[in-house]
């Protein structure tokens, strides 16, 4: 593997091709690719960002439970665990069919750690029939690392301004900000807010996104109301939203108050935290390593009797019974599913039906 570079931002993950597709690897290449830095399921193989791969290679080790197959597969450069998930049906039948000790096999999946250990979530596995297949992948496999993936990905200045451009759109940046955090400086984009506003009429649109850089910018966890209440970045926005509303220059302090109040529950409605002491005036973030995954893990768990697995709606909507997470959005919830998922903490036993990995 040729010498890292510096990687895309994760919000033009998307610009590379690679990035969609299953690229063949050796296992070798697979063992040794980067994790990213602040994106979990994505790795790096050069600065090219990878969450899918495809290996061509033999079987030679096999583990079996009611719950999965682990097969060994042997590619000549290396051993890569290939983990495959049985569907709810197949985990009851007494003669499901898996794959033979000493098959060769094509098999496309995700690259995930567990444990410490590299492996590969599989999508599909089939076996080959042609001795020569494992050859001619070789062949595929060098060709394709010579001509594009130990090519480093370079984007022109153009088409790079202009996937910033959309992304930046009213449409468009929310979706990135709550998608891609590691592409963001929010102190340096609270920076540029209070420095346009000084010029410019302030919505509460603008005093809400102010809120949520300065608590990412802190990266706070526990927001103490006063905390906001006393902060000169929040006041100056709170200020210049009132002096565009009402024409106010030097506002009350319960004018101040009741404002951004009115802007903090604005985001416990939009699900970004909760009122985690009423007596003390805190709230939490929500979040997925916060407190999100840990409650959908307990919720999946709790079904561990249930035949089948927990139906993502029955998560979402339980979930949503507490208090704390009564707004959260279905999106969030996907997207840690899916982290959990990223993780082996649980696995899909049927479309959107989910079951926690068992230990021991």
């Amino acid at each position: 593997m040729a010498t890292p570079e510096v990687p895309l931002p994760p919000s033009l993950f998307g610009l590379d091709h690679l990035f969609w597709i299953n690229s063949k690897l050796f296992v070798a290449d697979i063992l040794a690719l980067l994790p990213h830095p602040e994106i979990a399921d994505v790795y790096l193989y050069n600065n090219h960002p990878l969450r899918k791969v495809e290996v061509t290679g033999i079987i030679v080790g096999k583990e079996e439970s009611a719950s999965f197959v682990l097969y060994t597969v042997d590619d000549g450069t290396g051993l890569v665990p290939c983990i495959s998930w049985f569907s709810r049906t197949e985990r009851f039948l007494i003669d499901r069919k898996t794959l033979l000790l000493g098959t060769l096999v094509r098999i496309a999946g995700r690259v995930s750690d567990y444990r410490g250990q590299r492996q590969i979530t599989v999508n599909a596995i089939s076996a080959e029939n042609d001795p020569n297949i494992e050859t001619m992948r070789w062949l595929e496999v060098i060709d394709l690392k010579q001509s594009v993936y130990d090519v480093p990905l370079e984007i022109s200045g153009g088409h790079m301004e202009r996937a910033r451009v959309l992304l930046m759109s009213p449409e468009t940046n929310r979706v990135a900000a709550n998608n891609c955090p590691g592409d963001r400086n929010p102190s340096v984009e609270l920076e540029q807010l209070l420095r346009e506003k000084r010029d410019l009429d302030t919505t509460e649109q603008d005093l809400k996104r102010a809120l949520k850089l300065f608590i990412q910018s802190k990266e706070l966890v526990r927001v103490p109301y006063m905390v906001l209440r006393h902060s000169d970045e929040i006041l100056f926005l709170v200020n210049r939203l009132l002096m565009t509303q009402n024409q106010i220059s030097n506002p009350s302090a319960q004018r101040v108050n009741s404002t951004l109040a009115r802007a903090v529950q604005t985001l416990v409605r939009e699900g970004f935290m909760y009122l985690y002491s009423e007596e003390e005036d805190v709230y939490e973030i929500i979040r997925h390593d916060v407190n999100l995954g840990l409650a959908i893990l307990n919720l999946i768990k709790s079904d561990a009797k249930c035949q089948g697995g927990a139906v993502l709606e029955n998560i979402i909507f339980t979930l949503r019974l507490d208090k704390k997470f009564k707004y959260v959005h279905k999106n969030a919830i996907e997207k840690s599913v899916g982290l959990l998922v990223n993780a082996s903490e649980i696995y899909e036993v049927d479309h959107k039906e989910y079951r926690a990995v068992e230990i021991g």
